[in-house]
C-alpha cells in the first residue's frame, strides 16, 4: 500500500506496555492524543507538508 498512498504508523501507550492480547488497554486521553496526532499528521498530507519520498 505504501507504495501507492503516504504511508504512516502511529503508537498509543498501552498500559504496563501490553499489547496485541485481551489484556491490552490505553487510556482514553492516550486514545484521543493517538486520534489529534493523527488527525494532525492526515492534514499535513492533505496539504502537501510531508516531504515526498523519492521515485526508486
Amino acid at each position: 500500500m505504501n507504495r501507492i498512498v503516504p504511508t504512516v504508523m502511529m503508537f498509543i501507550p498501552s498500559v504496563d506496555g501490553v499489547s496485541h492480547c485481551e489484556r491490552e488497554f490505553s487510556t482514553d486521553d492516550d486514545m484521543a492524543a493517538g486520534v489529534e496526532a493523527m488527525t494532525g499528521v492526515a492534514w499535513e498530507m492533505i496539504r502537501g507538508a510531508l516531504p515526498a519520498e523519492s521515485d526508486d
